[in-house]
């Protein structure tokens, strides 16, 4: 029997991020979404791919659209990977690295029950910007710092593939240095 040819449309890849993947502050289709899809390309990045990110939500309250967004979605599309930058809502909240932790481990068990590929992204640094509705402070630097870690480990462990998020983002020397890169501030 004759076979029909067919070419790979990519992967089908799931977004949950917090404004991150919502592109908050950013014009002219400037989310993390948007800027994965393009460089990738579609033979990597299949068009068919969901940004379900959410902005100001919590790792805890990501993990809780899970079954909604990934595993039952209504137009039964089952996911090949999904990509899970988020933690900056943690991080203004407060949020024990403890249970910060204990949402990444979920993330990943879920993965790994419905045969998914996760990808996990580093927290991206708070501004610094005194105009800014939340700036960073010593206490979320600290905390951060834990998220970041933990995030790296629990990664090298598992083995689990990550997006250096936060390295991309921040001021690497100077006054500044750590704090979040002003070009990719929203203005105003």
């Amino acid at each position: 029997a004759a076979r029909t040819a067919t070419t790979s449309p990519g992967k089908r890849v799931v977004l949950m991020a917090d404004s991150l993947g919502v592109g908050a502050g950013s014009t002219g289709g400037l989310s993390y979404f948007n800027i994965a899809k393009r460089i990738a390309g579609s033979a990597v990045v299949s068009e068919a791919s969901i940004n379900a990110s959410v902005a100001g939500q919590t790792t805890a309250q990501i993990l809780d659209r899970y079954v909604v967004e990934v595993r039952n979605r209504e137009d039964g599309a089952k996911p090949d990977v999904l990509v899970m930058p988020a933690g900056t809502n943690d991080l203004i909240q407060n949020v024990p690295l403890s249970t910060f932790a204990a949402n990444i481990r979920s993330f990943h068990r879920n993965c790994i029950e419905d045969n998914i590929t996760l990808i996990l992204g580093t927290v991206p640094p708070l501004g610094t910007n005194a105009g800014q509705t939340v700036s960073s402070t010593p206490e979320n630097r600290a905390l951060l710092s834990q998220y970041n870690s933990y995030i790296r480990m629990y990664c090298a462990k598992y083995n689990i593939p990550f997006i250096e998020t936060n390295g991309a983002l921040i001021v690497k020397t100077g006054a500044s240095a750590g704090a979040i890169d002003p070009l990719y501030m929203p203005a105003g």
